[in-house]
């Protein structure tokens, strides 16, 4: 099944300010939270789709990558997604960017750590 047009789920225009948009999710979400719904999987669904339109619109590099590229240019290939594609660990949605951005600090403090214990 192909995704919705983000701008389309939030029902907002393209040229949508930032308020803009964060109020339309807000009425959605008010509108389709399962807490309102419960056992409705149509109105969790579009909880989810509504939440996933917003996270992307929201931040401005991922709109701007979105405007231009679309889907697509959301989950453009990476070296670092190449490899947790490879290990079947990625869901689309960046949720390894945070554990190599850990690996990362880890990595820089140990080598500062290496680095003054060498020191006299």
């Amino acid at each position: 099944m192909a995704k919705r047009d983000y701008y389309e789920v939030l029902g907002v225009e393209k040229n949508a300010s930032a308020d803009d948009i964060k109020r339309a999710y807000r009425r959605l979400a008010i509108k389709y939270h399962p807490d309102k719904n419960p056992g409705d999987k149509d109105a969790e669904a579009k909880f989810k789709e509504c939440a996933e339109a917003y996270e992307v619109l929201s931040d401005a590099d991922k709109r701007r990558q979105y405007d231009q590229f679309g889907h697509d240019g959301l989950f453009q290939a990476t070296p670092g997604r190449m490899v947790t594609l490879a290990l079947g660990q990625d869901d689309g949605h960046g949720c390894c960017h945070r554990v190599y951005s850990q690996v990362a600090f880890v990595g820089r403090a140990l080598a500062r750590a290496r680095v003054s214990s060498a020191a006299p």
